[in-house]
């Protein structure tokens, strides 16, 4: 913390690397964990609503990896309201994200 204004340092502050970050990258002896494979699909371009992440990726919580994508990364991620057809069918609102085309370079680097 800043003892002067009581603030956390920055995690995307320019020319350092995060713990995260850094884990991120280096763990390329296991299987690619939840985050990662969110990331990796945002990176590709892909637009996804919570029933595609869990059904593509195996991620239940999308909201909250979005979130830990934002506070850890840096990466602004962009989402809109939409409907889509849920239990029976029945019509249910959720979240679409994704990122915008001027922050895929920037995920892309977080990339291994």
């Amino acid at each position: 913390m800043n003892a002067t204004t009581n603030e956390k340092p920055s995690a995307s502050t320019e020319g350092q690397e995060s713990t995260r970050q850094r884990k991120l990258r280096n763990n390329s002896t296991k299987p690619p964990c939840k985050i990662h494979r969110i990331l990796a699909a945002f990176a590709r371009g892909e637009k996804l609503n919570l029933f595609e992440a869990q059904r593509l990726y195996s991620d239940r919580s999308l909201h909250s990896t979005v979130s830990e994508i934002q506070s850890d990364y840096g990466l602004e991620v962009s989402r809109d309201w939409e409907t889509v057809p849920g239990f029976q069918g029945l019509p249910t609102r959720c979240r679409r994200y994704w990122l915008e085309e001027s922050q895929l370079d920037q995920a892309r680097a977080l990339l291994p």
